[in-house]
């Protein structure tokens, strides 16, 4: 309940009281007439607290810690404001912050303390910096520390574990009201990464929040690797950004030459962009992703060119590009880590994250009676006909409405890749994955990322 000061004035109405006096022209002493009343008009004036915005430093708006690991925060609150506890609260369930933790004054850290016992470097090297600078200025600028350290004041939060195991929680530190402040609140979020084990086969993987551009789990995000046909999203990207669907475009002998066995192509064919850009993604279709290059750069190199320009403005620095469609070469690399935020990026189109959702579909070349077929090259999209015989139940019985597709990859110095979304309550995350060892492993190993999102999440 708030303290409030509470200043009343009476305004008595005259002859409710005698007047007592002395020396003043009346009797020391003058007899009470009439009985003590309280008629007459009052004023109530309720003072609040003072409201203050006050600094608290070494508390982030988004905090990232492993969930195993201990986290404490030392901060420092100023003004001090006669401030003597403070509360950590957790939003929970219910929709509400309660309170985890009660800190108060004085049972901060140091977090100088393990220097303690550390030889100052200026003794080591025998003069003192002291000797160069104005004594003035010195005193000057310790009496100015001095006076920021005793209008402050400092708590370390300790963060208790068993709230820590979802991958976002929305945090409170909560400054209880004094005799001359309110109450105060200072919101934040915490993102806890590596929650629980997660067994993963493929040497590089990571689940990307875009959120909170975080990565919540992985191993070897950040790691440089071939990663195969996952290089047409940003080729879908960049034909998006400068191509056109409605133009036509006839297959080279260069594009020809780089096709996957599936599909039957040949020199010569013309198909309309769209029709192209659906094998592109669909059944991966190389010769599309090098006719694109040419109807929208001019050549497959103006399109790498534009491919890797596009990498720049998307801030992947650990990101480049050799060819259109994915094939190993020398200086054609990227990291699950960018992989993801390229893939998030490509959702933001329409076209992308409709045809990445499609199991099947049929283009034609132009003037032409021949059908070709197309059936996705992402299993877990892929209508159950068209899995394999062999396809174990695990496979099979999959289903998630939550799954939105992705792009597949493989190459020897890839190996079996993947980069998808998946959406949870509300929320996107991406799943890549780059090494795995074989076509049902990329997937048994999807579909755990996927599980760690859902009890973790």
């Amino acid at each position: 309940m708030k303290k409030n000061l509470i200043r009343v004035i009476a305004l008595l109405t005259a002859g409710t009281m005698a007047v007592l006096s002395a020396g003043c022209g009346g009797s020391a002493k003058q007899e009470v007439k009439e009985p003590v009343s309280a008629p007459g008009d009052y004023e109530f004036e309720i003072l609040e607290p003072e409201p203050i915005d006050f600094t608290i430093e070494g508390l982030e708006e988004k905090i990232v810690a492993p969930a195993g690991d201990e986290l404490k925060k030392n901060i420092v609150i100023s003004p001090e404001a006669d401030i003597t506890k403070v509360e950590l609260q957790v939003k929970e369930e219910d929709g509400e912050y309660h309170t985890v933790g009660v800190f108060e004054e004085g049972d901060s850290e140091d977090p100088d303390e393990s220097d303690a016992d550390g030889e100052d470097p200026d003794e080591e090297s025998g003069q003192s910096d002291a000797d160069d600078e104005d004594p003035d200025e010195d005193e000057s600028s310790d009496s100015n520390a001095q006076s920021a350290a005793e209008d402050s004041v400092s708590f370390t939060l300790d963060f208790p574990s068993e709230f820590r195991q979802q991958i976002k929680t929305s945090w409170r530190l909560l400054i209880p009201e004094t005799d001359s402040t309110a109450e105060y609140t200072r919101d934040f979020e915490l993102i806890s990464t590596d929650i629980g084990n997660l067994e993963i086969h493929a040497p590089i993987y990571c689940i990307y929040d875009p959120e909170s551009d975080e990565i919540l789990a992985g191993r070897s995000a950040k790691k440089r690797t071939s990663m195969a046909s996952i290089t047409k999203i940003m080729s879908a990207v960049v034909f998006l950004e400068e191509g056109d669907m409605e133009k036509t475009t006839s297959l080279s002998a260069d594009a020809v030459a780089v096709n996957r066995q599936e599909m039957v192509l040949k020199e010569g064919d013309t198909f309309k962009n769209s029709d192209l850009f659906t094998a592109l993604m669909i059944e991966s279709s190389n010769s599309a992703g090098v006719a694109l290059g040419d109807s929208a750069a001019g050549s497959e190199a103006g399109f790498v060119d534009l491919m890797n320009q596009k990498a720049v403005e998307l801030g992947l620095i650990d990101t480049h590009f050799q060819n259109p469609h994915g094939l190993d070469a020398s200086g054609h690399y990227s990291t699950a880590e960018e992989v993801s935020k390229l893939t998030e990026y490509a959702f933001g189109f329409d076209q992308f994250a409709k045809v990445v959702h499609t199991p099947k579909a049929e283009i034609s070349p132009i003037d032409s009676d021949r059908k070709i077929p197309l059936t996705t090259t992402d299993l877990l999209v892929a209508e159950k006909e068209d899995l394999p015989d062999d396809a174990p139940e695990w496979l099979t019985s999959f289903s998630d409405e939550g799954f939105q597709g992705g792009k597949t990859g493989f190459t020897l110095g890839a190996g079996y890749a993947f980069t998808g979304r998946y959406e949870y309550q509300g929320k996107n995350y991406i799943v890549t994955e780059i090494g795995a060892a074989d076509e049902y492993t990329r997937w048994k190993d999807v579909i755990s990322l996927i599980d760690y999102i859902k009890k973790n999440a």
